[in-house]
Protein backbone atom coordinates (compact mmCIF):
# COMPACT_ATOMS: atom_id res chain seq x y z
CA UNK A 1 0.00 0.00 0.00
CA UNK A 2 1.11 3.49 -1.05
CA UNK A 3 -0.15 7.32 0.02
CA UNK A 4 -0.16 9.68 -2.93
CA UNK A 5 -0.79 13.14 -3.34
CA UNK A 6 -3.46 14.11 -6.09
CA UNK A 7 -2.80 17.20 -7.42
CA UNK A 8 -5.76 18.17 -8.96
CA UNK A 9 -7.83 17.60 -5.60
CA UNK A 10 -4.87 18.06 -2.70
CA UNK A 11 -6.10 14.80 -1.33
CA UNK A 12 -4.02 12.15 -0.11
CA UNK A 13 -5.02 8.45 -0.97
CA UNK A 14 -4.34 5.06 -0.29
CA UNK A 15 -3.35 2.69 -3.09
CA UNK A 16 -2.71 -0.64 -3.79
CA UNK A 17 -0.59 -2.16 -6.16
CA UNK A 18 -0.72 1.60 -7.89
CA UNK A 19 -4.79 1.65 -8.26
CA UNK A 20 -6.79 3.87 -6.03
CA UNK A 21 -9.28 2.76 -3.58
CA UNK A 22 -11.24 5.87 -3.31
CA UNK A 23 -13.65 5.55 -6.23
CA UNK A 24 -14.83 9.33 -5.90
CA UNK A 25 -11.89 10.47 -6.39
CA UNK A 26 -11.38 9.37 -10.07
CA UNK A 27 -14.88 10.63 -10.26
CA UNK A 28 -14.10 13.59 -9.41
CA UNK A 29 -11.27 13.59 -11.65
CA UNK A 30 -13.54 12.87 -14.63
CA UNK A 31 -15.87 15.41 -13.41
CA UNK A 32 -13.07 18.03 -13.82
CA UNK A 33 -12.88 17.18 -17.31
CA UNK A 34 -16.56 16.39 -18.44
CA UNK A 35 -17.92 19.02 -21.12
CA UNK A 36 -21.58 17.52 -20.85
CA UNK A 37 -23.77 18.84 -18.41
CA UNK A 38 -25.89 15.78 -17.90
CA UNK A 39 -22.60 13.34 -17.54
CA UNK A 40 -21.17 16.10 -14.98
CA UNK A 41 -24.53 16.47 -13.08
CA UNK A 42 -24.47 12.57 -12.69
CA UNK A 43 -20.86 12.09 -11.80
CA UNK A 44 -21.88 15.16 -9.48
CA UNK A 45 -24.54 12.66 -7.93
CA UNK A 46 -22.70 9.67 -7.94
CA UNK A 47 -19.73 11.54 -5.92
CA UNK A 48 -22.32 12.63 -3.52
CA UNK A 49 -23.48 9.32 -2.78
CA UNK A 50 -20.11 7.49 -2.54
CA UNK A 51 -18.87 10.20 0.26
CA UNK A 52 -22.58 10.18 2.09
CA UNK A 53 -22.23 6.03 2.18
CA UNK A 54 -17.64 6.55 3.62
CA UNK A 55 -19.58 9.26 5.97
CA UNK A 56 -21.76 6.71 7.21
CA UNK A 57 -19.37 3.98 7.45
CA UNK A 58 -16.80 5.76 9.14
CA UNK A 59 -19.77 7.28 11.48
CA UNK A 60 -20.84 2.95 12.36
CA UNK A 61 -17.40 2.50 12.35
CA UNK A 62 -16.16 2.33 16.43
CA UNK A 63 -13.22 5.08 17.06
CA UNK A 64 -9.71 3.26 17.83
CA UNK A 65 -8.23 5.18 20.84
Amino acid sequence: MVFHNDSLTGYNFLSMYGKTKERWLELCEQAANEQDAANLKALIEDIARLLKEKEDRLKSKPSEK
